[in-house]
């Protein structure tokens, strides 16, 4: 995934990325901020050191179908 809009909600952006994909843009921003969410993150940041950043996603020809 490379290109297109994007949020750094936490940290930095890093050359290693781990990818959860949403039906779209707006639906992942909504589930960062959702109180379910928060209980996930506040245990995450106790036990680890990471980065999240939204981004938009590429939804054009891939790599496969040239």
């Amino acid at each position: 995934m490379r290109g297109g809009a994007f949020e750094t909600k936490e940290g930095h952006f890093r050359t290693r990325t781990v990818i959860v994909e949403f039906n779209d843009y707006a639906t992942a921003l909504a589930r960062y901020g959702s109180a379910d969410y928060a209980d996930a993150m506040a245990l995450r940041q106790v036990a680890s050191i990471g980065d999240v950043q939204v981004i938009e996603g590429y939804d054009g020809p891939q790599p496969a179908d040239r």
